[in-house]
């Protein structure tokens, strides 16, 4: 797993315990991440650009704008408009979701919402070592 990623894990896992963010009827399912925390995870740990220069070497105009197209970034322009957009342009976590598993637990849930994609990770304590994994 990426360092970036695997920081950015221990971080979200390590508020959950902090908060005790877990699942009960009165307090709901899960802990739905807020905008303020949204902004907060994308400012402490910016993800790579989409692509870079050498990724994108040789490909045509209408692979640029496929490319642009399944990242909902614009896609009209020169090809090297296209190119900048995807070597600057960086995914933004969107949403997600947070829960330990039973009240004042160590053991949870994540799930991020970022480009389409809504992966998820499994959190718990090992020997006093907080560990992240795909669940």
């Amino acid at each position: 797993m990426d360092a970036l990623l695997s920081s950015l894990l221990l971080y979200i896992a390590q508020m959950c315990i902090d908060n005790n963010w877990h699942r009960s009827a009165e307090l709901g399912s899960f802990h739905y991440f807020t905008q303020a925390e949204l902004r907060d995870f994308n400012e402490r740990f910016p993800m790579e650009p989409y692509a870079t220069e050498e990724e994108l070497k040789g490909k045509t105009v209408e692979k640029l704008r496929d490319m642009l197209e399944r990242h909902d970034l614009k896609k009209s322009g020169k090809k090297a408009e296209l190119i900048e957009r995807l070597t600057t342009e960086m995914p933004k976590l969107e949403g997600g979701y947070v829960f330990l598993d039973k009240d004042g637990g160590t053991e949870g849930m994540i799930r991020l919402y970022s480009d389409g994609c809504n992966p998820k990770w499994s959190f718990w304590m090992k020997d006093g070592v907080l560990k992240v994994d795909l669940a």
